[in-house]
């Protein structure tokens, strides 16, 4: 599991020291489901906290909030993570192929 401390980009949008913490679930994220949980948990983080943020900022500070998640990840968390993303786009696409 990875804490999200800070988000100096949501502060800068802010323009104020915002702080807050996080928890976001790291396990089994080489596997489809530990992957999408852990989307699930980083949009949650997201929303919490970019939710005093207004307008077309609010994309730039959940994005922001995304990045910061992905870099707090030990490279070997975060190429597992690739990878499985990058199988489940794959198996969607066929699946999207086969019902055509």
């Amino acid at each position: 599991m990875i804490k999200i401390a800070t988000l100096a980009a949501a502060a800068a949008l802010l323009a104020t020291s915002a702080q807050a913490q996080v928890v976001i679930n790291t396990q089994n994220i080489d596997t489809p489901a530990g992957a999408q949980r852990f989307e699930r948990d980083v949009r949650k983080a997201a929303r919490s906290l970019c939710s005093a943020v207004r307008g077309v900022q609010v994309i730039t500070c959940k994005e922001a909030v995304r990045e910061e998640a992905l870099s707090m990840l030990p490279v070997q968390q975060r190429m597992a993570y690739v990878q499985s993303r990058e199988a489940r786009n794959t198996e969607y696409a066929a699946n999207s192929i086969d019902q055509a």
